[in-house]
């Protein structure tokens, strides 16, 4: 949000529900707190949230662009950034460029698997497809482990990514199905959402 109180253009903001044990009950919703140590005067854009067992946020990993702005280390265009609860303090880490994600080229929109297994993101970068695909990476070390190390990112494949965009995507949290974004075959490209089950593309 761009509203009052912020860093300055679109920040981060937060709001938990005291109702969240319960899931078949009225969310509850705490008023809105920015985001800090993760907001800047830059673009800080489309992110993905991992939970702990308590279902609390542990990690966020989000897009953003190296700029004197976001004060940010990064390759050209736009970059995934990684942060975690930092438990002892209660406030989030200071926000680093995942050299094992990016490239020079736009690398987007992330989302975590409910696991913490996998990422997929949204990149114009080359061995695609089209325009921007989607691409998927493994983690390589344990999800306790707070310095994530991911696998070389990957296309997809063509059961999803066409000669159009595919962005925006996001984990069911049965950990199986993924949904996206594309405006494949809409001759006004226009977005529609589509699924895919992961278990028959892997």
């Amino acid at each position: 949000s761009n509203r009052p109180g912020g860093q300055g253009g679109m920040d981060f903001w937060l709001s938990e529900n005291r109702n969240y044990r319960d899931r078949t009950g009225k969310p509850i919703w705490m008023e809105p707190t920015n985001l800090n140590e993760l907001s800047t005067m830059g673009f800080d854009g489309p992110f993905t949230i991992q939970f702990d067992e308590e279902g609390r946020p542990k990690e966020i990993y989000f897009t953003s662009i190296r700029t004197e702005a976001t004060r940010k280390d990064g390759f050209k265009g736009l970059n995934i950034y990684y942060t975690h609860r930092e438990s002892s303090l209660e406030k989030w880490s200071v926000p680093i460029h995942l050299n094992d994600l990016n490239s020079d080229f736009d690398d987007k929109m992330p989302a975590i698997s409910p696991d913490g297994k996998y990422l997929v993101f949204s990149s114009n970068r080359p061995g695609g497809f089209g325009e921007f695909d989607l691409w998927i990476s493994e983690r390589v070390n344990t999800a306790s482990d707070p310095n994530p190390k991911w696998s070389r990112p990957i296309n997809i494949g063509k059961k999803v990514n066409t000669a159009a965009n595919e962005i925006m995507p996001y984990f069911h949290y049965d950990n199986l199905t993924l949904y996206f974004s594309s405006d494949r075959e809409d001759e006004y490209h226009k977005y529609n959402f589509f699924g895919i089950d992961m278990d028959e593309q892997y």
